[in-house]
């Protein structure tokens, strides 16, 4: 591997301690929630590193001539993450095709 090369720098030793602390975060909130993730901490925590970078680097670009305010897209980012980590969009997704598949047992009301 040359210098610089992106492997070196993303092995540099701040990013393995920072990505070992998310993790460990990681895994002790999603145990608070009670949940067992669907996703690795250690996949998640880089995506969610990544997610926040991206966003910090490009909001001008990516929310020009919106009128969605900062407050907003920290709010969205937070959820995104947070259920990315848990895996809820996964169980979500299952949950609607277990209840799709359930007959209904009401007779609609509407005429």
């Amino acid at each position: 591997m040359k210098r610089g090369e992106p492997e070196e720098q993303v092995n540099a030793v701040g990013f393995k301690e920072y990505f070992r602390v998310a993790v460990e975060r990681i895994e002790d909130e999603l145990k608070v929630m009670g949940v067992t993730p669907t996703i690795s901490p250690e996949i998640s925590s880089r995506i969610s590193f990544t997610a926040v970078m991206a966003t910090a680097l490009f909001h001008k670009w990516i929310f020009a001539d919106t009128n969605i305010k900062a407050n907003e897209v920290i709010t969205a980012l937070t959820e995104f993450i947070i259920a990315g980590m848990a895996g809820i969009g996964e169980r979500r997704r299952e949950e609607a095709a277990r209840d799709s598949a359930v007959p209904a047992t009401r007779k609609s009301t509407a005429v």
